[in-house]
Parts: structure tokens; sequence; C-alpha cells
């Protein structure tokens, strides 16, 4: 008897995603904020979030990818679905640990150094709380430039890592710095907006 192939395992960020939307429609139940503007909003939170504040998502995905492993052990797959299984794997590409890190933007920049600040006078904030207030304080700022030169200088460094790291590393796919590609976060470009 053929069996479903089970749902995917979660990665921590779409367990902190999912509980993120889940929370913010229960506090908001009229606001009319689309799926792309709410996924702007928690993608912005997850790269500003600390490690610790992370960690509880990353366990939740543990476990998931527990349940994922069991279940998958359960199931039988006939040959067609051992191909389409072994092809989907070819295709999805693991990203180098070695490559360098994305620059943040000015307003990550200031999220960093303010949302301790907002934690601790708002003590009762939730994430999503803490990011409405980071987001209302960004859009009050009259010093935006400090964080956009903070900004600025990440993006050089960047750069410069990232010329290194094509022209050094064996056995990676390497791309001429400012070519269009559909992998976007493999390169610097210029029109990247804050």
């Amino acid at each position: 008897m053929k069996m479903m192939k089970p749902k995917g395992k979660k990665s921590a960020y779409i367990c902190f995603s999912q509980e993120f939307r889940n929370n913010y429609k229960n506090e908001n139940p009229d606001d009319k904020s689309t799926f792309a503007e709410l996924s702007k909003t928690c993608g912005q939170m997850w790269k500003t979030m600390s490690d610790e504040d992370k960690k509880k998502y990353f366990d939740m995905s543990s476990l998931d990818k527990e349940r994922y492993v069991k279940d998958m052990e359960n199931c039988v797959f006939d040959e067609k679905d051992n191909e389409k299984l072994k092809k989907k794997k070819k295709r999805r590409a693991t990203k180098d640990p070695n490559e360098p890190k994305r620059p943040w933007s000015a307003y990550f920049y200031f999220c960093d150094e303010h949302r301790k600040d907002v934690r601790e006078q708002n003590p009762e904030f939730k994430l999503t709380d803490v990011a409405k207030a980071l987001g209302k304080m960004w859009s009050e700022c009259t010093e935006k430039h400090i964080y956009e030169e903070k900004s600025l200088k990440a993006k050089e460094v960047y750069k410069k890592e990232l010329e290194e790291y094509l022209t050094t590393e064996p056995n990676t796919k390497k791309l001429k710095l400012g070519e269009n590609s559909s992998n976007s976060h493999s390169h610097y470009s210029e029109n990247e907006s804050d």
C-alpha cells in the first residue's frame, strides 16, 4: 500500500513565522495586511532577533525534524516517487559556509542598537510589539545617516570579502560581480535597497 509523503520538516524560521502570523492575526483581527507585508515584517524581525530569542524556534525545528524522520521511515514509496525524490535532492544547492554573509541594512543596525532598550522599557512587549516600536522609532529617527554609514561600510567590506571568496574558493559556483542571477543572495548588487 502506497502512503503519502509526510509533510516536510520546518526550519526555525518557518516555526517563527507561523507563530508570528498566528499571534498577529489573533491580536489584530481587523488588520488587512497582505501576506507579503506580514512576511516582510516577519523577515525583518527574524534578522534582528538575538540567538537567545531564536533558540526556542531552533528547538521547535529539531522536534519537527524528528517527527519528519520518523514519518519518512514509516513511508513506502514506489520507484517513480523515489526518482522524484532523488531529482529534488539534486536540485537543491547547499549554501557554502565560507561564503561571506550579506551586510545589514541601516534599519537592521538601528534595530540591533535599540532593541534592548525597547525591551527593558517595555518588558510586557511581545516580539510584534517590539518590532512595531522599532519601526516607529526608525520612521521618526533624525540620525539615520549614522546607520546608513555603517551599512555602507559593511557593504564595502562585504564586496571585498565576496571578491576574495569568488577568486579563492575552490569547487564553488562562481558568479561575476554585478551579474544578474536568480541566486541573488550569492552576489552583491549595487541596487540593493535598505
